[in-house]
């Protein structure tokens, strides 16, 4: 090696120490920035793996309560179904609530409710396909009435609602329309669901109740502080979704539907031997079957080894096989 070849390999060393040390400078910082991000995000899933269990459980339970019995495998896939749809279909009114309840107003809040409402009833569409539904229930269909001064009083209060930019209109009486229509809307939604009778309108209900709840906690609790009522503000929202949605959930989305079977019991079964019955499944586990009779509240267990065969349907001539097993018996 020549005496300029070893000064210039020289040069480049002592070139490459300082950028060797920004670099480890600079992995250094970084690391300083990602472990605590990483610390919160892995304590954050944590939180919300426990808390969507938590409430899984308790869902799933009280549901199964209601039936004279108690799940007993703590560790199926519904639980945490339960328990995601219930934090999902909550998030999402209670995220938009905080947007508002810090921007607005109480007057300012009233005159919005009645869109707000309208907001909630289009949002139930967007996830009307995990439910399923008792009836027919037309979207914002309202609740029929005989008085034509109602329909037009109806009308009226919408005008005032859509015209409160108006600077003709005060906005207390756009504000007292608004809140009149919601209160129209809302008793018909509720008055449905105390017949039985569950539609669009009853999910846009879950929309805006939590919605307006959560404006309410946060408007009112930072100037009393009294935080601790929050816990059973959500422990009623919790029963509410037991005891209303959770039920109306279709059981493929992992829902709490009833799913209407036709069980075959085997001849040693002590019900119905050797026959066939129509009935709704509630839970199955891996000992056997929760069911229920038609007409019946309380659910009947039946172990596996009393039934031959289950079809996923409440009418057997559905299946050609079954017909066919029908036909050969008979000869």
């Amino acid at each position: 090696m020549t005496i300029l070849e070893q000064k210039l390999h020289e040069q480049e060393t002592v070139e490459q120490k300082p950028n060797e040390q920004t670099d480890k400078g600079q992995n250094q910082r970084r690391l300083a920035v990602i472990a605590p991000l990483a610390d919160s995000l892995s304590k954050g899933f944590a939180a919300f793996a426990i808390a969507m269990y938590a409430c899984g459980f308790l869902i799933v339970s009280l549901h199964h309560s209601n039936f004279g019995f108690i799940g007993t495998n703590p560790f199926r896939p519904r639980i945490a179904a339960a328990g995601a749809w219930f934090l999902f279909l909550t998030a999402i009114p209670a995220f938009t609530a905080t947007r508002l309840a810090g921007q607005l107003s109480w007057r300012q809040l009233a005159q919005l409710s009645y869109p707000y409402y309208f907001g909630c009833l289009f949002l139930s569409t967007l996830v009307s396909m995990v439910f399923d539904f008792a009836d027919s229930s037309e979207f914002l269909a309202p609740p029929a009435v005989r008085w034509w001064w109602l329909i037009a009083l109806i009308i009226f209060l919408g005008i005032l609602v859509f015209l409160q930019d108006s600077k003709r209109i005060p906005s207390v009486v756009s504000a007292i329309a608004s809140v009149l229509l919601v209160v129209f809307y809302v008793q018909a939604s509720v008055r449905e669901l105390f017949e039985h009778r569950f539609g669009l309108s009853s999910i846009g209900l879950w929309f805006f109740v939590i919605g307006m709840a959560t404006i309410i906690e946060l408007k009112v609790r930072p100037m009393s502080g009294d935080w601790e009522k929050t816990v059973f503000v959500a422990l009623g929202a919790l029963l509410l979704f037991v005891g209303v949605y959770y039920p109306h959930i279709k059981a493929s989305w992992g829902g709490g539907t009833l799913v209407n079977i036709t069980m075959y019991f085997t001849k040693d079964s002590a019900i119905r031997p050797s026959q066939a019955v129509s009935v709704r499944l509630v839970e199955e586990s891996d000992e056997g079957f929760y069911i229920v009779g038609s007409k019946e509240a309380k659910a009947i267990y039946v172990p596996r080894s009393a039934v031959s065969l289950v079809y996923f349907s409440d009418k057997a001539s559905d299946s050609s096989l079954l017909r066919q097993e029908k036909q050969e018996t008979a000869h």
